[in-house]
């Protein structure tokens, strides 16, 4: 088991790829090396590209947070 890191945030959006590429940014994760976005970009269902995200409110950088990840966390 983990450990909760309270973020404080609330994170939305119409795009789902999206969402799940801003929440492994504000966790230090790299979208990039996690594979089923990599798949869902594959399939054309959005861009793991930020600069292509809209983002309202704080910008990713400016609140990551790293998390300790599990050891079985797999890039």
């Amino acid at each position: 088991p983990g450990r909760p890191n309270p973020l404080n945030l609330l994170i939305a959006g119409a795009d789902g790829l999206a969402v799940d590429v801003i929440c492994a940014k504000l966790i230090g994760v790299n979208p990039e090396q996690v594979r089923h976005l990599q798949l869902a970009e594959q399939q054309g269902l959005g861009t793991l590209d930020l600069q292509g995200i809209k983002i309202c409110g704080e910008p990713p950088d400016d609140v990551i947070q790293p998390f300790l990840l599990p050891s079985t966390f797999v890039t």
